[in-house]
């Protein structure tokens, strides 16, 4: 009987793994309203990570500037004279810093369009739901076999009590103890 009704609970007992179980459960969860864009921000960062700065180009810098220098250099004495108050330092100044800035856009330019651009959502997927299926009832188990919860008939021998209370007369009658003593 014990294994009838430990078999009937194992059976009972039984379900998926809980694996299976999560899987499911993850795969019936509807996407987040803005999952397109969450998308579309990961293939824009795939994009910025891609992006290269420009090339910058030392040589035709350093040419530029040597180039804004001998254009303001004072060609004479006099002009060497009037020179720190011509204004000629702060225009050399002024176009080299104008070429610094050309060059940091320059090279820039890949990177800063590739972090401005919208979410790019053209890519991006619908995640597919499948609704859970509900959990089925157990199955009544049935009722345990009585015939298996009735114990066997003994054989006489084995439930004969009679020499028990015969046994304890004689005890008794042996000790000179009466039932009135007992009393």
């Amino acid at each position: 009987m014990k294994a009838d009704v430990a078999g009937k609970k194992t059976r009972l007992a039984a379900h998926a793994p809980a694996a299976a179980e999560s899987k499911a459960s993850q795969d019936a969860a509807v996407a987040p309203p803005d999952d397109k864009e969450a998308q579309g921000k990961a293939a824009n960062a795939e994009k910025m990570n891609a992006a290269e700065p420009g090339e910058f180009d030392k040589k035709a810098f350093i040419d530029a500037v040597n180039k804004a220098i001998d254009a303001q250099a004072p060609k004479n004495l006099d002009e060497a004279d009037k020179f720190a108050k011509s204004g000629k330092a702060d225009q050399v100044k002024a176009e080299v810093d104008g070429k610094v800035t050309d060059g940091k856009e320059t090279s820039a330019k890949d990177i800063d369009t590739a972090t401005k651009a919208p979410p790019d959502t053209a890519a991006a997927k619908d995640k597919d739901v499948t609704p859970l299926t509900p959990d089925a009832a157990p199955g009544n188990p049935g009722a345990p076999s009585a015939t298996d919860a009735v114990p066997e008939k003994q054989p006489a021998a084995v439930t004969d009590f009679s020499e028990g209370p015969a046994g304890n007369d004689r005890a008794m009658a042996d000790a000179e103890v009466t039932e009135e003593q007992l009393a």
